[in-house]
């Protein structure tokens, strides 16, 4: 089922940027900093982290 359009924004726009100051000491998540190709913007992304385990995807492991 896909993700509703207003749950998305929301996301990005709330959950993401409180997320991403209490990631790096909190555990089980994570940050991921990386620059836009284009525009140079730094990003900074919160994930949850985990052990690898043989057959899982690292994109099964980020936020959306």
């Amino acid at each position: 089922m896909p993700i509703p359009q207003i749950v998305r924004q929301w996301n990005k726009a709330g959950l993401n940027r409180v997320t991403r100051h209490i990631a790096p000491w909190m555990p089980g998540f994570g940050v991921v900093v990386h620059r836009g190709r284009r525009s140079g913007r730094v990003y900074q992304t919160p994930v949850n982290v985990s052990r690898w385990r043989p057959g899982r995807r690292a994109d099964q492991l980020a936020l959306r």
